[in-house]
């Protein structure tokens, strides 16, 4: 369904009434807009989708709507309601075809002579279709996404059972797959921010290799899933179905929850951590709403789709090594010290603190993770201290006149996602330059398919055109330098 609110119509329809209604709508709006200036440009904590039967509704009054929250919650419920009165209910359960591509009902909503909301019933013109379809989840996947070595799901063949408002849109979350019976995660790719997606797919697939499989606790890829039988564009991906409704970390930081729990979160957290960093992976959205924990207590760590979340990372520290070790930091001081490291840990509040922030100071005690617990204290029970690399990687950047050396490195890790960029058809030109080494770099450069900064030894490609002109060894498939006699390019040149 699509709603449409005009408060001019509503402001024209309301003369002769009470205005109560429309009251009510300026009040609500009037909430929203205050709240959302106090908050300015402040993001907010993304949360983990937790599954629910039904998209969430107002259940309280909206004259209780006093956060931008419960505003946005009571005014969707408040455009919802006389839209509910004219359709039936049903039962089936969709597929997500059904779901992403079901009929829509345009609705305007008015205001009668008796004070009442009504909705009216729009013909689908051809920009309300628009509209719609523009909100459907579908982006291209690029030729080394395609490439990694998981099936292609229809999506008429998945069951939507479960689905999540946190964050909105409602949207849904867990699926069954008729063919096989299992029951998995399904994410929707995001069309407006493609390379979000292809960095949480790429990750994922990195870190299902064996090196890192057993090492990092996240849920495996299960495939991509497509409307019909294509095999280039997606609309989301499946992931491993974590059972029994997992808590995200934020709401462990309780000091209500055993000590020993929550200092064993802590270790794990940061191992986890500390090993992506060994393979030259930063976390990027690093925060306690990315560690998830199941009903055996056992930690997973989610979304790596890069980004920052403010009140974790530091805005100018974003997706480096030292922004995944101040959020770490954080965190393992709001698990060892609850009370005193996050907001509202005094009052205990049962529910889970939905994007709290841990505080910038306070009168609790504070340490990093690799300095050692006092005496005497409740960490004692620690069996050893985990430390955070110092965030002193090397950066580099690749220049014209340095010399070849280190041909023999190691295979370099991959750091961050592919690149956005499709695959351009570029015509080779003769070798221009060969550096295999690890070298100086900004920050701000990006390179390689993955579209971020180099780092240990890279290639260039040897087509002086190359958008992209160094690669890291291990997306380009290398473990050591080519020939320097050999020209070399990317897959991009290579076509």
């Amino acid at each position: 369904m699509h709603i449409i609110a005009d408060a001019a119509k509503f402001e024209k329809s309301t003369k002769g009434t009470k205005g109560q209604t429309y009251d009510e709508y300026k009040r609500l709006i009037a909430v929203i807009r205050k709240s959302s200036d106090e908050e300015g440009s402040q993001s907010r904590d993304s949360g983990v989708e937790i599954a629910v039967s039904e998209p969430a509704t107002a259940d309280k009054e909206s004259s209780g709507a006093d956060c931008v929250e419960d505003a946005e919650e009571a005014l969707q419920s408040w455009m919802l309601d006389p839209v509910r009165r004219k359709t039936p209910k049903k039962h089936r359960q969709p597929s997500l075809q059904d779901y992403y591509s079901s009929r829509t009902h345009f609705f305007e909503l008015d205001i009668s002579k008796q004070d009442e909301l009504c909705a009216v019933e729009l013909d689908a013109s051809s920009e309300l279709k628009r509209r719609i379809a523009k909100l459907k989840p579908e982006i291209t996947l690029p030729k080394y996404i395609r490439d990694i070595d998981v099936p292609w799901f229809d999506s008429r063949k998945l069951t939507v059972l479960a689905g999540s408002a946190s964050p909105p849109p409602y949207h849904p979350t867990q699926v069954r797959c008729e063919e096989t019976g299992e029951t998995l995660f399904f994410k929707a790719v995001d069309s407006y921010a493609p390379q979000s997606t292809k960095r949480e797919l790429w990750h994922l697939n990195r870190i299902a290799q064996p090196d890192l499989a057993d090492k990092i606790c996240a849920p495996r890829l299960a495939g991509f899933v497509a409307d019909s039988t294509s095999k280039t564009r997606a609309i989301g991906f499946l992931q491993q179905n974590i059972c029994g409704d997992p808590t995200p970390l934020t709401g462990m930081l309780r000091a209500a929850v055993p000590h020993s729990k929550r200092a064993a979160w802590a270790s794990q957290a940061n191992e986890m951590v500390k090993v992506l960093h060994q393979h030259d992976i930063i976390f990027g959205d690093a925060k306690a709403d990315n560690f998830l924990v199941d009903k055996h207590d056992k930690l997973w760590i989610i979304d790596f789709g890069g980004s920052w979340t403010e009140g974790w990372i530091d805005p100018e520290i974003k997706e480096t090594v030292q922004g995944d070790n101040m959020a770490m930091e954080k965190i393992t001081n709001a698990l060892h010290d609850p009370v005193a490291n996050v907001e509202g840990g005094a009052s205990e509040a049962s529910e889970s603190p939905r994007g709290s922030k841990v505080h910038e100071s306070s009168q609790g005690v504070k340490r990093k993770a690799s300095e050692p617990a006092p005496e005497n204290s409740e960490d004692d029970q620690d069996e050893e201290s985990h430390q955070h690399r110092n965030g002193d990687t090397k950066k580099h950047k690749p220049a014209e006149d340095e010399e070849d050396e280190d041909e023999e490195e190691e295979v370099a890790r991959e750091e961050t996602p592919p690149s956005d960029a499709e695959e351009p058809e570029v015509v080779p030109t003769p070798p221009k330059r060969r550096k295999s080494k690890q070298i100086e770099n900004q920050a701000a450069e990006r390179y390689c398919y993955c579209d971020s900064p180099s780092a240990g030894p890279m290639v260039g490609c040897d087509n002086p055109d190359c958008e992209r002109q160094w690669f890291h060894f291990y997306c380009a498939g290398l473990k050591r330098s080519p020939p320097e006699d050999v020209p070399w390019f990317c897959r991009d040149c290579t076509q």
